[in-house]
């Protein structure tokens, strides 16, 4: 099985089941870099020795060939190149033998000197005729070791190399555990080339442009591994499919875009003469619009116009944000916590909501946010307090301007009139404030104005100081 896989064909071929037995038996094998030059030496040293015809110098159990293997696998000395080339020279030895198909003349027994010469007796003939079929067992035995030992290299190569990981139900000759078989991609372009390996479920594949006058440009025509090989490990990033194609005269090097800015990566990939295409992918390690990763790396070459796609990070993605207005500060948190976001909290003074819960969020309820991204929390500190100005403080009794200055410290402003003769220089002015001036209020309570106004059938007063030096002052109840 292992001559299979490195040769593509069996050890030993013939017209008839008898003369490959022959070959079995008396011819070794034709090295298998003869048909395949991608095969090391160790590991055809491995294989020849596991065919050699003499038991002792084949491996003494399948361990010990397992173990061989596994060296040539980490690339240490094998025991098969130990033996100083013994193995080969044994081989060339055999090939000195008769042609396929015919039997090796019998042996003539030698004639005791007592006995006279002459056609041999019945009881010659009967002691000539177990030598022969002693020789037929020998060879029959030699050809059932054989087997025995292509049976021991079918069974490694299914289990030797991953101990202890085999199918607990013993189907290790399907192809379901993970194990491909190289597709045949040679003469077609590196595009469906690359297509066809990563459809048949590879992943793992690099292509190698060369100048070949003899090829047309963009052709495969070399693979490695060599197609219709069976691959353990078929997506291992340190043993990628190799394809080599004819180069042609537009083939550049692949520029690195990655980490960079989206925009600055796509002008420096069309500036080089390739097709740009976006593919969007959240992250938590890259900033939104960063070029995450690129298709075909920037160790390789491709042709001017290849398509070269770009994975672009959009951040940690975006969410919208909750509705928290009335909560408190604790379960806000944990509102904007639920969905990635996290909060500031700023306070501002409120009549409507009690202290110490939220007012509104900014962004506010709806929005869209990245996520991660900081949502302001306005608390309430409770309503405010104010004391009630006077007129002398605010410095005026005109009516607008007084009530224009109340609004601004935070009070409500209720206007109510009382009727005053024409002609009084007290229309249109403040007459009195309720409550008194110097009364604490929470802002936005309301605070009402005395406001005089002509009236022709009002009775006219009686002077007062207060009237005569046309200004009235309202003094705080103490």
């Amino acid at each position: 099985m292992l001559y299979e896989m490195l040769t593509a064909g069996p050890p030993f071929t013939g017209d008839t089941p008898v003369s490959i037995a022959y070959k079995h038996v008396q011819e070794a094998p034709t090295p298998p870099s003869q048909f395949n030059g991608d095969v090391p030496p160790a590991l055809e040293a491995i294989c020849l020795r596991g065919l050699t015809k003499q038991p002792e110098d084949r491996y003494s159990s399948a361990d010990d060939l397992r173990g061989d293997l596994r060296r040539f696998r980490t690339g240490q000395q094998v025991l098969a190149t130990q033996s100083g080339g013994e193995v080969e020279a044994k081989t060339v030895q055999t090939r000195v033998t008769p042609s396929p198909g015919t039997r090796p003349a019998p042996q003539r027994m030698n004639t005791p000197a007592n006995q006279p010469s002459g056609p041999p007796t019945r009881k010659n003939e009967r002691s000539v005729t177990p030598t022969s079929s002693d020789k037929t067992r020998v060879w029959a035995t030699l050809l059932a070791v054989l087997l025995i030992v292509v049976a021991g290299l079918v069974y490694l190569l299914v289990n030797g190399f991953n101990s202890g990981t085999g199918n607990s139900d013993g189907s290790s000759g399907s192809i379901s555990d993970g194990r491909l078989r190289v597709p045949a991609v040679l003469g077609l372009n590196w595009e469906e080339a690359e297509q066809e390996l990563r459809e048949n479920g590879f992943e793992e594949i690099t292509i190698e442009f060369q100048e070949r006058l003899d090829i047309p440009e963009n052709q495969v025509f070399q693979q490695d591994p060599r197609p219709g090989l069976l691959l353990a490990e078929p997506n291992d990033p340190d043993n990628p499919i190799r394809l080599f194609a004819s180069k042609g005269l537009t083939v550049v090097r692949i520029p690195a875009v990655q980490r960079m800015e989206f925009l600055e990566a796509e002008e420096i990939l069309l500036a080089a003469g390739f097709s740009v295409e976006r593919l969007d992918e959240q992250s938590e390690d890259y900033a939104r619009d960063i070029v995450i990763d690129q298709s075909v790396p920037s160790t390789e070459e491709r042709p001017q116009g290849t398509l070269i796609t770009l994975t672009v990070s959009v951040g940690k993605g975006e969410v919208q944000i909750p509705s928290v207005e009335g909560q408190s500060i604790s379960d806000a948190r944990v509102t904007l916590a639920r969905e990635g976001l996290l909060e500031e909290v700023l306070t501002e003074n409120s009549l409507d909501f009690p202290k110490d819960t939220v007012i509104r969020s900014e962004p506010g309820f709806g929005s869209s946010a990245e996520r991660g991204s900081v949502v302001r929390l306005v608390v309430s500190l409770g309503p405010a307090s104010g004391q009630v100005p006077s007129l002398q403080i605010l410095g005026t009794t005109d009516a607008i301007q007084v009530e224009i200055a109340l609004e601004n410290l935070g009070f409500a402003v209720k206007q109510v009139t009382q009727s005053l003769p024409l002609g009084d220089p007290q229309i249109n002015q403040v007459l009195s404030i309720e409550p008194a001036p110097g009364t604490a209020l929470l802002l936005g309570s309301e605070v009402i104005l005395v406001v005089g106004i002509g009236d022709p059938d009002a009775p006219s007063p009686s002077p007062s100081p207060s009237i005569q030096q046309g200004f009235v002052t309202v003094e705080p109840n103490n």
